[in-house]
């Protein structure tokens, strides 16, 4: 009952910041999303793992419109530009999830530079801030 109820309180908190961006790696300040996100469908179910590289999204994310489109156990991935509001240094945050019962489990958040996956960005140009 300890551990339920231990869960619910460290859980709830542990899930919120792995849905924050992560902090500059130069200043050390927090990373802030700017722009609309782009919603991209991964050849990966369940819980399996991947290389998660530059190379591996762009060779495998599909652009998709909303995360009803999103096969029940496959995952999906949220590509955000982040900028640091200190050093005004720019990255490209992959949040890979899963998506269910309504909700987004985060399985993965990885950084990238802007040049490592600009080419998706450019699939959706109209609602994404210019690289």
């Amino acid at each position: 009952m300890i551990y339920r109820i231990l869960d619910n309180l460290i859980g709830n908190f542990l899930i919120d910041s792995a849905k924050k961006p992560p902090k500059c790696k130069g200043c050390r300040s927090r990373m802030v999303k700017t722009g609309a996100p782009s919603l991209f469908l991964l050849p990966v179910y369940n819980d399996n793992n991947y290389n998660a590289s530059a190379d591996y999204y762009r060779n495998n994310c599909v652009l998709i419109s909303d995360v009803n489109e999103i096969p029940t156990g496959q995952r999906a991935c949220w590509l955000w530009m982040i900028e640091c509001p200190t050093c005004s240094q720019r990255k490209i945050l992959v949040q890979d999830f899963l998506y269910v019962r309504g909700e987004e489990v985060i399985e993965l958040q990885k950084t990238f530079d802007c040049r490592d996956l600009e080419i998706l960005f450019a699939q959706h140009p109209a609602e994404n801030n210019s690289l």
